[in-house]
């Protein structure tokens, strides 16, 4: 597994999505498991792209709470591991790909 933190750094310029695919086809190469918010998490659209465009699971949402953000999440389809947990235990099952949610 591989943190990006959200492409954080402490000064710009952040990842942006062609970066984080790069990165993504490198760590094809080394047979990881998932990538871990690669991107800020505001880009859903570029989280579904990313997602889409390599073997590496893309993951992320583990500070997102609510069912609203979660379910808008899920039906972007922007993880293939969901990190995200709710204050108020909860299951998600949307399909194989999607993880379910606690």
């Amino acid at each position: 597994m591989v943190d990006a933190n959200q492409a954080w750094t402490y000064f710009p310029p952040y990842w942006d999505r062609k970066t984080a695919l790069k990165v993504a086809k490198e760590l094809e190469k080394y047979d990881v498991l998932w990538l871990e918010e690669p991107l800020p998490i505001t880009d859903l659209k570029g989280y579904a792209e990313l997602r889409k465009n390599t073997s590496v699971m893309i993951a992320g949402g583990e500070l997102e709470y609510g069912l609203f953000r979660i379910r808008e999440l899920l039906e972007n389809e922007c993880f293939r591991h969901n990190t995200a947990r709710s204050k108020s235990k909860w299951r998600v099952n949307r399909n194989e790909e999607n993880s379910s949610t606690c």
